[in-house]
């Protein structure tokens, strides 16, 4: 559909861009591709090959792991949990010989998504523990939103509506600006 139009227009510009970079860099491109959500199930299985193909040709773990872990995103997002698991514990293998912590809570955060749509509290809360400890760690603001606000929806999914509130509010909550470091000039 439209999705896949604007993909195939889309796809002349990655090609350049692969044309005029390093193999490090050319895996880039389809693995961040990867998680846009309006990509038909044709269309993703088609980016992933291409994405496995230069990433393959870098032997690097990081890469194959982002590769793995970003597959599965999609995977969740086309109802394939089953691949989407196996594809999260994969990456998440990968990064145990080099950690990434920015993909560990993505991997990880995967892993909570999968542990709500199975309506598993306990299996939930693990992961999102370890998820939000490992967004801590990156420093990334988007992934530790996305982990707060998973957490949230476990104890709202708990019945405990005072701690889902008080995690949304912190996933909302403002980055902090305060100290020596808070001004950009």
């Amino acid at each position: 559909g439209c999705s896949s139009l604007r993909l195939n227009r889309l796809m002349p510009s990655v090609r350049a861009v692969w044309a005029r970079t390093t193999p490090k860099r050319r895996a880039t491109p389809p693995a961040r591709i990867l998680i846009v959500p309006s990509v038909s199930a044709p269309s993703a299985a088609t980016w992933i090959a291409q994405a496995r193909l230069q990433v393959t040709s870098l032997g690097d773990p990081v890469a194959s792991a982002a590769l793995h872990v970003l597959s599965a995103e999609i995977a969740i997002k086309h109802g394939a949990l089953r691949t989407a698991r196996r594809l999260t514990l994969l990456g998440l293998r990968l990064l145990d010989a080099t950690p990434n912590a920015w993909l560990q809570a993505l991997a990880t955060n995967n892993l909570v998504g999968l542990a709500l749509l199975d309506s598993n509290f306990e299996e939930g809360l693990t992961h999102a523990t370890a998820a939000c400890r490992f967004a801590d760690l990156s420093g990334a603001a988007a992934v530790r939103r996305a982990c707060l606000g998973n957490l949230g929806n476990l104890y709202a999914l708990d019945g405990a509506l005072d701690k889902a509130r008080e995690l949304y509010h912190q996933a909302a909550a403002p980055l902090q600006t305060a100290g020596e470091y808070c001004h950009g000039v």
